[in-house]
């Protein structure tokens, strides 16, 4: 975890390797092995997938609301001018910047809480099955209860990952691989309680039992 921490400390790069990290993390437990992988580079080629799905998203959410938030402030801007339209302006401009947060928090709760959803969808999907939003709100409209319940969690994981930045802001490498490995063990929790779903991934692996020997049958 230590040195997936300091690896993460790579700008772009590092955040590539640790998704991709935390995939690998997610396949161990799927294949019932509670353990983690080794680090290493050779995890951002798919992490690459991962951290572009949420590169897109953030780009939208921070685009829509800066939008509202510039045409907010620019009417306080022209409030502030003597005239007969100054407190209209104003108001209104007061009105569409608190908008504007109310968007931004909106957003990003939504985007957090559907975190699981959309890992699941880019790793079994590549970009355009984590970027399919109609299919992603779909995924978490079935089961709206583990959803929510995992989304919480994964937004845990992800404060986890991000408090050892108070620490002199390098501190990060203590806790961002802990972080995300709690974020693996929520994803693969809401992926066994979709149907079908938490059972399609191999078993196990471990010695294969012999067959007991055959009784002899009496004639």
């Amino acid at each position: 975890m230590l040195l997936t921490g300091l690896i993460s400390l790579i700008p772009i790069i590092g955040q590539m390797v640790l998704l991709g990290w935390m995939l690998a993390a997610l396949d161990n437990l799927r294949a019932g092995r509670q353990e983690l992988p080794e680090a290493g580079f050779s995890y951002i080629g798919r992490g690459f997938r991962l951290f572009v799905v949420q590169l897109v998203y953030g780009l939208v959410i921070g685009v829509l609301a800066s939008v509202v938030l510039l045409i907010g402030f620019g009417l306080l801007a022209a409030g502030s001018n003597e005239g007969s339209t100054a407190a209209l302006a104003t108001t209104f401009g007061g009105l569409i910047v608190a908008v504007g947060y109310l968007i931004t928090f909106a957003l990003a709760a939504c985007y957090y809480l559907l975190m699981p959803v959309i890992v699941l969808r880019t790793d079994r999907g590549g970009i355009g099955g984590g970027l399919n939003v109609a299919a992603v709100v779909a995924d978490a409209m079935r089961l709206p209860g583990p959803t929510l319940l995992a989304g919480l969690l994964t937004y845990v994981g992800i404060l986890i990952a991000g408090v050892g930045a108070i620490l002199c802001g390098i501190g990060i490498f203590l806790t961002a691989a802990y972080g995300y490995s709690v974020v693996a063990g929520v994803v693969r929790f809401y992926e066994q309680q979709l149907p079908g779903q938490g059972a399609a991934w191999p078993p196990p692996t471990g010695p294969i039992q012999p067959n007991p020997p055959s009784q002899p049958t009496s004639n």
